[in-house]
C-alpha cells in the first residue's frame, strides 16, 4: 500500500525557512531549503557571524541532516535565501532543480567570493544542479508564478495518491506594471 506523506521540516508559522519533504512509496523529495532568519537573528548579528554549516545546522538555521535521508531531489521554487538556503550543504548525490541555471550563476557569483558564511550560497562544485523544466512523463510540473523575486516556480506533485501543489510564497498581486508583466509572465499559475 502507498502512502504519501508530507512534511513541514521548517517555515511553518514563520516567515522563512521554507522546507517541505515529501515521501510517496519509495519516493523523497523536499522542496525549498531556506535559511530561518528568525533563528538565525537570535545567534547572530553583523558582528558575530556563524563557524560554517556544521553551527548552523545545529542551531536549526538550515535544514537537519535527516530531513534529506533518502531525498533523491530538492525543488527550489526561487532565489531568496529564505527559499534557496545553502546549496553548498546539499548533501552529495542529490539533484537539485532551480528556476533558472543561469539566473543561478549570478546569484553564485555575487555569494561566492565571500569571507563569510554567505560563500556557502552557491552549489558544490559537484553538485547535480539542472533547471526544472516541464519534461514528458515526470511527476513533478514546474509552473511559473509572479513574486518579487524573478524567475519564481511553484511545482505541482503527481503522487501515488495524493497532488500537491507546492507555491513557495506564490504572490496573487502583479509586481510589474502591465506591459511589463505581460512580457516578463505571459503564462503563470
Amino acid at each position: 500500500m502507498s502512502r504519501c506523506i508530507i512534511s513541514i521540516v521548517s517555515g511553518y508559522g514563520e516567515i522563512g525557512g521554507n522546507c517541505v519533504r515529501v515521501t510517496d512509496s519509495d519516493k523523497n523529495l523536499l522542496f525549498d531549503q531556506g535559511i530561518r532568519f528568525s533563528i538565525f537573528r537570535r545567534y547572530f548579528s553583523r558582528l558575530f557571524e556563524p563557524r560554517g554549516i556544521i553551527q548552523l545546522r545545529k542551531i536549526g538555521v538550515i535544514p537537519p541532516l535527516e530531513a534529506y535521508d533518502g531525498v533523491s531531489e530538492v525543488y527550489i521554487s526561487h532565489f531568496h535565501l529564505d527559499h534557496l538556503g545553502l546549496l553548498h550543504a546539499v548533501p552529495p548525490n542529490i539533484r537539485i532543480y532551480v528556476p533558472s541555471l543561469e539566473v543561478l550563476e549570478l546569484v553564485s557569483k555575487r555569494y561566492e567570493k565571500s569571507t563569510s558564511w554567505l560563500a556557502y550560497v552557491p552549489p558544490r562544485y559537484d553538485a547535480d544542479m539542472r533547471e526544472a523544466e516541464p519534461l514528458k512523463g515526470r511527476d513533478i510540473v514546474p509552473i511559473p508564478v509572479r513574486h518579487s523575486n524573478y524567475p519564481s516556480l511553484a511545482y505541482i506533485y503527481f503522487g501515488s495518491e495524493k497532488t500537491i501543489l507546492y507555491t513557495g510564497d506564490m504572490r496573487v498581486d502583479v509586481p510589474l506594471p502591465k506591459n511589463m508583466n505581460a512580457e516578463i509572465y505571459p503564462i503563470t499559475l
